[in-house]
C-alpha cells in the first residue's frame, strides 16, 4: 500500500485549495491502486466532518500546535531524527507517526515561499514542510 500525506490545503479551507485537494484525490486514486491518504489539517475536526472517504485519514495539524510544537520539535530533532531513539519519541506524537509511515509529502502550500507574505504566514509555510525533511520523507 502506498500511504501519501497531504499538507497546505483542507476539505474546510478556501475553495481553491479544497479544488486542489479533490482533484489530487482523484488524480493519484486514479494512478495508484492501493492507496491511503494523511491530509495534515488545520481544521481537523471540519475535514473529519466533510470527508468520511475510508482511504483518507484526517490528522491534526491545527495551526498553534503546527506553529509551535511541531515545527519546534522538527527543528530541535532534525540532526537527529536518523537515530531509532528519536523516531520512537516523535513516533509517540500522532502527526509525526502518520507522517513517518507516508511514502511522500504533497506540499499544497501554493505560493507558499512568495515574497512579502510575512513572518506568520513564512513559520506556517515551513511548519508544512520541514517536519517531512526532518523525517527524511521525500517533499513534493
Amino acid at each position: 500500500m502506498r500511504r501519501f500525506a497531504i499538507s497546505g490545503v483542507t476539505f474546510a479551507g478556501n475553495l481553491g485549495g479544497q479544488a486542489m485537494l479533490l482533484s489530487t484525490l482523484q488524480e493519484v486514486r486514479r494512478t495508484e491502486r492501493n492507496v491511503q491518504f494523511r491530509v495534515l489539517s488545520v481544521f481537523p475536526a471540519e475535514d473529519a466532518e466533510l470527508c468520511k472517504d475510508e482511504d483518507v485519514d484526517i490528522v491534526d495539524a491545527s495551526p498553534l500546535r503546527l506553529v509551535c510544537v511541531y515545527l519546534p520539535l522538527s527543528i530541535v530533532m532534525w540532526p537527529i531524527s536518523r537515530f531509532a531513539l528519536t523516531r520512537r519519541l516523535l513516533r509517540r506524537i500522532t502527526y509525526f507517526r502518520r507522517l513517518s509511515e507516508s511514502d511522500m509529502l504533497f506540499d499544497m502550500s501554493g505560493i507558499a515561499f512568495a515574497d512579502g507574505r510575512g513572518v506568520p504566514l513564512l513559520a506556517y509555510n515551513v511548519a508544512c514542510s520541514l517536519p517531512a525533511i526532518a523525517l527524511g520523507v521525500p517533499v513534493v
